[in-house]
């Protein structure tokens, strides 16, 4: 905002210089403060949002509108934009005042904009602050901002509705892209500038401390040196975000450049596959009507081989062209119930379109009336701002009261602002981590899954290995229990040859039992005895166990065979009996050592044989053991593998959900990609956005220099009148004493006095009139008639402050006015777009209409054309039969039939001119109705461009109108300055 004439007052510079200071205390690292740029990025962003909800433009409009190398535009953006930022700079770059008070959004809603008039305790008036008013010339500058931008769209839309512009649009894409290359170039280089700038300021800094008296070495204190020390970190941390979001930034840049190749390449194969598919198409009725006419040429050549058998079937072809030619009689009837049926269609048409057209006649008349009343109320609401900016003056005396406390409330709400933002970051960051962490803990989980489900096929090949090793073991048992059953074999070897040595001692004693038969059987001893012997021996190989009672048993009967014997012997004789004594003490002797060998034998045999059924019980335990080991071990394989299976389906189950996770969060990860690609573009804004406020800073800082020797130039005469109000006030006091003191001594006095509230009430009469001359006075009061101090001094003052109060309520109707046109230039824009809405809406159906036209007028030439073709083939029939009728009458001498044939031939030729006749007339009709169509097609558009070119009119007018009244503005705000240069005047008197 151009601020004028203004000039500060004592307050308003005290409040500049702490506003300052606190500004170079928030200073960061690239000689800006973020949230000013967050203020002003956030007021680009509402505006190009409410342009964008109005207007629905493409994606590539939208891309464009930051990089638009439109003069027209530009100049609209320079003139909509110049006081957007409405507070001034440093000369280290930083916003300073209320510059990013006036964005909606940040902080300062819109229910603050009208505050309450009037005070609840003192009843005094609450006049409207510098801010404020600053607020309310920013929005409708931003609102003819907005209006420009959509007359400027409305007009780039109207066009490129033509399908030409289409190479024209993407040329403009292509320069955006490559100003947009240029543009991050650029703002490398401002970064480089601005390191050099940060060095060139830590060098100067150095020399500065070198000069000072400070104990550290850089010329700050301890907290200085460690809140430099953050700043700088935090710089650092800044730069490296925005190095990777720029390169971030490049490589989706160069994604999107490739997907727009691919997408150019997509559309340019589809439009070639159309194109092939249509010559495909033609190529396919060319070859029909090539075979046509190949089997036509076939047909005429069988006719010139066969001139004998074709005079005789002269009567069926002619039959068959009569077909034909009812045939061609049908097509045309058919051609004309098209013809009539597309003339009906066209009548309809031509009706909506004039029924269009009129209510187009309507919609203009009503824009042109809407006009006219807007331009009614603009001339109104001038005569009205020329009568209510007489008002603002009064506001202007507490503004400066409330603007310290406001400013103090804007910046506290800039810090929490920016402490949001910073929580906001901070939050994002954490969700971040928190979503790295969870797909690492995901990870971490199916990690542990395929761990576990790896364990437990070790544990199953580790039993299977035990179940393997078992085998091994019970194999060396299955040998052992082969040794045994060897020993075994070696024992009932043993035992057999124990049966032999027994069969031989019993061989032995039969041989030598033979001697002695005849004694034997003398003595009465009979073969059963001998027989029960040999039984009672094989008992013994059949029952080991039971030996030794058949062993005593059988010494029990030798016994008792030896007192039969000695009985015996006694009775034949002591001779035989010496003999047979010696031989039976011998036989007894080798008996009993063969029968202690054999006891012997058979008490270590029965040892074996319990040690081995103890072995053999012992190895059935081992076995059952391992049998129940091995069951065992199959149940718990079986439990295994049921586990196994189970777990199977556990971790394909968790697999899936992880999987539906790992994709929800690819997802989130996409969307935040997307954020992030958002935050790119925002962060490439603000680049442009912190360009274009490093130029306005150099110019704020021309201007600050200018400001700061004028402002050095009020302070010192603000002094001086300071000094001079002191000494006037001291002298009133003085002269009020001396008046008193007069008036009680001497009444000679009176004069000097007189003189002193003469000259108080001229003053005072001159604000009054200066009041009155702003106020317009009052009709019934003439310049005499006004109250004066002299004859009655309270009516003076209320009189005095009855018009402050007026001069205050003229402001607040002023503002209701202001708030009444901006709703009805609302409303008024919000039907300007439904017409222009409805006017493309129609232009749209015009060119679809015209398009059809034409399309349906390109199938009636090519029919038209397919019928002269066949007319040509026909006529070339009928000379091809006229050649042949002479040729038969030449040859033939018949003159009946030739006389037939030529009636039968001129009946045919009549018919033919009769359809050629009304072919013809068809084709004039309908060619005096495409003209017709033509004309009226061509009136329709020559009425949308006058349309148009009024539009444009209207809104050129309308512009004009709006600079005319930010004229206005600008003097107004003139005469504010005047306002309050008068009531600082009347304060400090």
């Amino acid at each position: 905002m151009d601020h004028g004439k203004w000039t500060a007052s004592p307050d308003q510079s005290s409040l500049l210089m702490v506003q300052s200071a606190g500004a170079t205390a928030h200073q960061g690292g690239f000689g800006l403060e973020y949230e000013d740029e967050d203020g002003e990025e956030s007021r680009l962003d509402f505006n190009f949002e409410a342009i964008d909800a109005d207007i629905d433009l493409d994606d590539s409009m939208q891309s464009s509108l930051p990089n638009s190398t439109n003069p027209r535009m530009l100049a609209s953006l320079n003139g909509g934009h110049a006081s957007s930022l409405g507070g001034a700079m440093t000369d280290s770059g930083e916003l300073v005042g209320g510059g990013t008070g006036t964005a909606p959004g940040m902080g300062v809603p819109r229910s603050q904009k009208t505050i309450d008039r009037w005070s609840a305790g003192s009843g005094k008036p609450a006049t409207m602050t510098l801010k404020e008013q600053e607020k309310v010339i920013d929005e409708l500058k931003k609102e003819s901002f907005s209006l420009k931008l959509k007359i400027y769209f409305l007009e780039e839309r109207l066009a490129k509705i033509s399908p030409e512009h289409v190479d024209q649009a993407l040329q403009e894409n292509i320069d955006m892209k490559v100003k947009l290359q240029t543009m991050n170039s650029e703002l490398k280089q401002y970064k480089r500038l601005l390191l050099e700038a940060q060095a060139v300021i830590d060098s100067l800094q150095q020399q500065l401390s070198q000069k000072s008296n400070c104990d550290l070495q850089h010329g700050m204190t301890a907290e200085q040196e460690q809140d430099y020390k953050k700043a700088m970190a935090e710089r650092l941390e800044l730069r490296s975000l925005l190095e990777k979001l720029d390169d971030q930034v490049q490589a989706l840049q160069g994604k999107l450049a490739d997907k727009e190749q691919e997408l150019d390449q997509m559309q340019s194969n589809h439009a070639m596959a159309n194109e092939y598919e249509a010559q495909l198409d033609e190529l396919r009725n060319q070859l029909l009507e090539y075979q046509k006419n190949e089997t036509r040429l076939l047909e005429q050549s069988k006719m010139d081989e066969q001139w004998e058998i074709r005079c005789r079937e002269l009567e069926r072809e002619l039959g068959a062209s009569l077909d034909i030619r009812s045939e061609l009689e049908q097509e045309l009837l058919l051609v004309r119930s098209e013809k009539e049926e597309n003339e009906d269609e066209l009548g309809r048409q031509l009706e909506q379109l004039r029924d269009e057209l009129s209510k187009a006649k309507i919609d203009n008349a009503d824009i042109a009336h809407d006009l006219e009343e807007s331009r009614e109320q603009l001339r109104h609401i001038q005569e009205v701002h020329a009568n209510d900016m007489n008002a603002l003056s009064e506001r202007w005396t507490l503004d400066r009261q409330e603007f310290a406390a406001q400013t103090a409330e804007i910046a506290a709400e800039n810090e929490e602002l920016r402490k949001s933002n910073e929580q906001l970051e901070a939050q994002a960051e954490d969700l971040m981590a928190w979503r790295n962490e969870d797909a690492e803990r995901h990870d971490q989980e199916l990690e542990d899954l395929v761990g576990e489900l790896q364990d437990k096929v070790n544990e199953l090949e580790a039993l299977s290995q035990e179940t393997r090793e078992l085998r091994q073991s019970v194999q060396p048992k299955d040998d052992k229990i082969a040794e045994l059953q060897e020993l075994v074999e070696q024992l009932q070897y043993a035992q057999r040859e124990s049966d032999a040595i027994h069969d031989e001692v019993i061989a032995r004693m039969k041989s030598k039992m033979h001697s002695g038969q005849g004694s034997l059987e003398a003595n009465g001893v009979s073969l059963q005895d001998f027989q029960l012997m040999s039984e009672e021996l094989v008992l013994i190989e059949e029952q080991n166990r039971k030996l030794q009672t058949q062993l005593r048993a059988e010494i029990d009967h030798r016994i008792a065979f030896e007192n039969g014997a000695n009985n015996d012997r006694e009775m034949y004789g002591v001779n035989n009996n010496r003999q047979w004594q010696e031989e039976r003490h011998r036989l007894q002797s080798e008996y009993t050592a063969q029968i202690n060998e054999l006891q012997e034998k058979y008490a270590e045999a029965s040892d074996q044989i319990i040690a081995l059924m103890n072995d053999l019980s012992d190895r059935d335990a081992q076995l059952r053991d391992y049998e129940e080991q091995l069951d065992f071990a199959s149940k718990h394989s079986k439990e295994i593998e049921e586990r196994y299976d189970d777990m199977e389906l556990k971790l394909s189950s968790d697999l899936k959900a992880t999987t539906d996770e790992l994709m929800e969060i690819r997802q989130e990860f996409e969307q935040i990609k997307a954020s992030r690609v958002e935050k790119g573009d925002l962060l490439h804004s603000r680049t442009n956005e912190v360009d274009r406020l490093n130029i306005k800073t150099r110019k704020l800082n021309s201007t600050m220099v200018t400001l700061e020797t004028e402002k050095e130039q009020l302070e010192t005469a603000l002094k001086d009148r300071a000094m001079t109000i002191a000494m006037l006030r001291s002298r009133l006091s003085e002269l009020e004493f001396q008046v008193t003191q007069k008036q009680r001594d001497e009444d000679s006095s009176d004069e000097t006095s007189k003189s002193d509230l003469v000259e108080r009430n001229s003053l005072l009469l001159t604000v009054l009139q200066h009041l009155e001359s702003i106020l317009g006075g009052d009709s019934r009061l003439d310049g005499n008639m006004l109250p004066k101090p002299s004859a009655n001094f309270i009516y003076f003052s209320n009189h005095l402050i009855s018009r402050l109060k007026s001069l205050s309520k003229l402001f607040v109707l002023f503002e209701k006015k202001g708030k009444e046109l901006e709703d009805k230039s609302t409303g008024q824009l919000i039907q300007l777009k439904k017409q222009l809405d409805l006017k493309l809406k129609q232009l749209d159906r015009f060119e679809t209409i015209v398009r059809s036209a034409a399309d349906r007028q390109k199938k009636w030439r090519e029919q038209l054309v397919k019928k002269q073709a066949e007319n040509e083939d026909l006529q070339a029939k009928h000379a091809q039969f006229a050649r042949t009728i002479a040729d038969l009458k030449a040859r033939q001498g018949s003159s009946e039939r030739s006389q037939d044939y030529e009636v039968r031939c001129k009946h045919a030729e009549r018919k033919l001119q009769l359809e050629k006749s009304r072919s013809v007339d068809a084709e004039e009709r309908w060619n005096a109705r495409l003209r017709e169509l033509e004309k009226r097609t061509k009136d329709a558009e020559e009425r949308v461009q006058r349309e148009r070119q009024g539009a444009k009119e209207k809104v050129a007018g309308l512009l004009d109108e709006n600079k005319i009244a930010q004229r206005n503005l600008e003097t107004l705000q003139r005469k504010n300055e005047q306002l309050q240069d008068l009531v600082d005047n009347y304060r400090r008197h």
